[in-house]
């Protein structure tokens, strides 16, 4: 990351070390949010959930619409305080400021204290501390747990809440039933340019393409050849959607939205009046930001040579085959060229 020379790495590894030193104040505080804890209203807390495989567009997606919905979410500040992101939210919400480009990221990480933030500290209490696969089962204390923790969240902010977690993706069910006021934003990339993404993100975040990066996936073989690491990550690939479509089936189809990353930037108001109109109300929608948003760009370009497009696209489509209701994945897929 620090041979990328981004911005946006950088100042990720800048927060990772300044975390460390937060690290007694944050146990301070811990103590003041057990407080919040006491009287929890009984109101379920609005919520919409950002899922999908990575490097398929989801921090962009969660970038735009906390910029233009009226919403609370984690922060890159909440994430520096794992043990109080409540306390340390409302404590130090006008600390730092957002991201004077807060439309750019590196491979899900974003720019600024108050830019929204994945927040795996705080799933971790609940969801395992394995950043790419969630727990299989969760005991009801947790769930509990968890419950309480957004009750208390929405308690003190009085806004809907709004996050982007890929590994959630893994636990959609329970999250759905965890949550009876949650909504789910799906978003889908066309395949091929997911594989060649992840496997620029071995390379990039990891230093090795033959260690794992993202949900689901595995380390390759010291030894193994790029033919065969491409495979694994495809095979990558399809196990998310394959585990996507299991669990969707499972939700009421009202509580959830599916969309193109490239229909998306193309048109990114259909996706806030949606959840405007038909999830939080139309009062959370910022029509002043909504309107003032730049032009998104949907990267479409395929820099994998010929003999690794074919191996991607073959690969792929043998995967997407056996998934039901999958054909409009496939037609994408024999769309690049």
């Amino acid at each position: 990351m620090l041979r990328s020379g981004d911005n946006v790495a950088i100042d990720a590894l800048w927060r990772t070390g300044l975390s460390a030193l937060a690290t007694p104040v944050d146990t301070l505080l811990q103590m003041k949010e057990r407080t919040l804890f006491r009287e929890l209203a009984e109101v379920e807390p609005p919520a919409v959930f950002i899922v999908g495989a990575p490097r398929s567009g989801t921090t962009l997606v969660y970038q735009v619409l906390a910029h233009v919905l009226h919403t609370s979410y984690f922060t890159n500040m909440t994430a520096m305080f794992p043990r109080s992101p409540i306390t340390a939210t409302r404590l130090f919400q006008s600390l730092g400021s957002k991201s004077r480009t807060p439309f750019q990221n590196f491979y899900g990480n974003t720019a600024g204290l108050q830019a929204p933030n994945d927040g795996f500290g705080v799933w971790n209490r609940w969801l395992g501390n394995d950043r790419y696969v969630a727990r299989k089962s969760v005991a009801e204390q947790d769930i509990e747990s968890m419950r309480e923790f957004f009750k208390a969240w929405y308690a003190v902010f009085n806004l809907p809440f709004l996050n982007k977690n890929n590994r959630n993706l893994d636990c959609l069910s329970l999250l759905a039933e965890s949550f009876p006021e949650a909504r789910f934003i799906v978003v889908r990339r066309n395949p091929i340019l997911v594989v060649e993404s992840l496997l620029k993100s071995r390379t990039i975040v990891q230093g090795d393409a033959t260690h794992a990066w993202g949900l689901m996936s595995e380390t390759a073989p010291e030894s193994s050849t790029p033919l065969e690491i491409l495979e694994m990550v495809c095979d990558q690939v399809v196990r998310i959607e394959q585990r996507l479509q299991d669990q969707l089936c499972k939700i009421d189809e009202d509580r959830w939205h599916s969309m193109w990353y490239e229909d998306f930037c193309r048109n990114p108001a259909d996706t806030a009046r949606h959840i405007a109109d038909n999830w939080f109300g139309a009062r959370t929608l910022n029509t002043l930001a909504l309107d003032e948003l730049p032009e998104l760009h949907a990267n479409s370009t395929v820099t994998l040579d010929d003999p690794e497009l074919d191996a991607c696209r073959k690969r792929l489509l043998e995967g997407y085959a056996t998934l039901p209701g999958s054909l409009h994945i496939q037609q994408r897929i024999e769309e690049v060229e």
